[in-house]
C-alpha cells in the first residue's frame, strides 16, 4: 500500500473553523490520536464532548459510510453531527465510556451483540452501494485477488517469508472456494472497536465497516473470555431472534487454526 494512502494532511486551522460551524467549543480543541489512517481531536462542548476525525485517503469511504449507518441505525452507532466527504472529515457525538474501561461486563455484550447482528444483516441490502463508494470488498469471491494484490506490494518480510506466502496462494484460493460452497451469507461487518455505553459502537478512531463473508449468527467466544461470562453471553445471544436460535458451526474462531495451520507451521530448514 502506498504511504500516501496512509497519511493525514490536516489543516488544523481550517478544521477548527469547520468544527465551529457546527458546535460551539467550551474549551481548547485537543488532538487525542494521530495515526497513519486518521487524526482525532477532542472538542469539549457545554454538557459533554464531540469528536472530530480526519481520515487518511485509505479511509476515504469512512465519512459517507458512517453517516449512512447513523441515518439507518441511529440507536446503535455514534451520532454524526456533521460530515465533509470531500475532505474526509467527521464530527461525532460521544458514545459514552468504553465498555472495556468498565471491566468488559457480559451484560454489555448481551445488549449490544443482538443489535449488532441486526445491523450486520440489514446492511447486506446496501452492499453493492458501499463497495461502489470504496468500502473494502472482502467477500469470499474477492479474497484471492486481494491476496495477489497483497503479494504484489512491498511487504516488511524476509524473502523466504514472502516466498512462503506466494506458495500458499493456491491453498488460500482452495479454502476460499470451500468456504463459499457452504453458502454462508455475506454481510456488512462493523468492527467491534471500542464499544460505548450509550451505543453499540464508538467510531471515533475505528474503521467502521468492511464487506465480508461471515456467518450471520454471532459466536460470543470471540469477544468474551470464559472468566468474563462467555457461556452466559453465548446462551443469551444464541437464543435471541436475530441469532436464529443457534450459532453457526461452519465458521468460528476455533476453526481458524485448522484452516491456516499449514501456513503457520515452522518453515522447513531447506526453504529458509
Amino acid at each position: 500500500m502506498s504511504s500516501s494512502l496512509l497519511a493525514v494532511e490536516l489543516d488544523v486551522i481550517a478544521a477548527e473553523e469547520w468544527i465551529r460551524k457546527h458546535v460551539e467549543p467550551a474549551g481548547p480543541i485537543e488532538t487525542t490520536h494521530d495515526r497513519p489512517w486518521a487524526t482525532v481531536m477532542r472538542v469539549p462542548i457545554v454538557g459533554g464532548v464531540t469528536w472530530f476525525k480526519a481520515c487518511a485517503p485509505v479511509q476515504a469511504f469512512e465519512p459517507r459510510l458512517t453517516a449512512q449507518l447513523y441515518a439507518r441505525w441511529p440507536d446503535r452507532v455514534t451520532e454524526v453531527v456533521a460530515v465533509d466527504e470531500a475532505r474526509r472529515w467527521l464530527l461525532l457525538g460521544d458514545a459514552g465510556v468504553a465498555v472495556g474501561e468498565q471491566g468488559n461486563p457480559p451484560e454489555a455484550w448481551l445488549k449490544a451483540l443482538p443489535l449488532y447482528a441486526e445491523l450486520q444483516k440489514g446492511e447486506a441490502a446496501h452492499a453493492l452501494e458501499h463497495i461502489a463508494h470504496g468500502v473494502p470488498d472482502l467477500r469470499m469471491a474477492a479474497l484471492p485477488a486481494g491476496y495477489e494484490r497483497l503479494l504484489a506490494g512491498e511487504l516488511p518480510l524476509a524473502t523466504h517469508e514472502v516466498n512462503r506466502l506466494r506458495d500458499y496462494a493456491p491453498r488460500f484460493t482452495e479454502l476460499c472456494t470451500a468456504l463459499a460452497q457452504l453458502g454462508i451469507r455475506e454481510s456488512a461487518q462493523c468492527l467491534p472497536g471500542a464499544m460505548g455505553e450509550r451505543t453499540g459502537k464508538d467510531f471515533r478512531n475505528r474503521d467502521p465497516s468492511r464487506l465480508v463473508c461471515s456467518c450471520d449468527r454471532v459466536d460470543p467466544a470471540a469477544v468474551c473470555t470464559p472468566s468474563r461470562g462467555a457461556a452466559r453471553v453465548r446462551q443469551g445471544v444464541c437464543n435471541h431472534p436475530s441469532a436464529g436460535g443457534r450459532s453457526d458451526p461452519r465458521l468460528s474462531w476455533r476453526a481458524l487454526p485448522a484452516l491456516t495451520g499449514d501456513l503457520l507451521e515452522p518453515v522447513p530448514r531447506g526453504r529458509r
